[in-house]
């Protein structure tokens, strides 16, 4: 997108954690200057299609960064040619690309041509907790909150022993003891 967003609107729950304070499911809406807008939906259940997706529409279809286009009836009009199964040649090509993106991290530090992506990884930690904010908050997160914010997500120290909040034994859901959410 050539930016990062400048706000974000989202909503979360929990449906199935039974300890702690975290939501398992979150739907962001990420604006960005320019007016463009991403949604972005995610959900950590049991039981539950918890595959990763993403969709890219524009004006003549979508994408859905696995490697293949769509138009807006939903037709498949482009494809990446990844190699065939049987084929010989390709037999050492790698079709997933969280495994390709290992391949060429460790090719660029083995031939001393570093990959120095950390300010887009920082940044995209930014977004994703930005999304987390908007959710928790039920409010828009600017992105300058997030850069200035002084959040902490975890303890003031770690040491092992008891931690509080969290039942010996998790109740089963749909039982009287069932957790209710306590975000409302």
């Amino acid at each position: 997108m050539g930016a990062w967003p400048s706000k974000a609107l989202g909503y979360g729950g929990t449906a199935h954690h039974v300890s702690g304070n975290k939501f398992d499911h979150f739907s962001v809406q990420y604006e960005y200057e320019d007016g463009k807008k991403v949604h972005c939906a995610t959900r950590q259940m049991n039981g539950c299609d918890n595959s990763k997706t993403q969709h890219i529409t524009g004006t003549k279809g979508y994408a859905d960064a696995t490697g293949s286009l769509y138009n807006h009836k939903g037709e498949l009009i482009w494809e990446y040619p990844y190699p065939e199964d049987d084929d010989t040649e390709s037999k050492w090509r790698v079709k997933n690309p969280y495994v390709q993106e290992h391949i060429e991290l460790v090719t660029a530090i083995r031939n001393g041509n570093y990959i120095n992506d950390s300010e887009t990884q920082v940044n995209s930690t930014r977004m994703a907790l930005m999304g987390r904010m908007a959710a928790y908050t039920g409010r828009d997160v600017t992105w300058d909150e997030v850069v200035n914010s002084d959040l902490r997500l975890g303890p003031d120290t770690y040491e092992f022993g008891p931690v509080s909040g969290i039942a010996e034994t998790p109740p089963v859901m749909g039982s009287s003891a069932s957790p209710v959410n306590r975000y409302s």
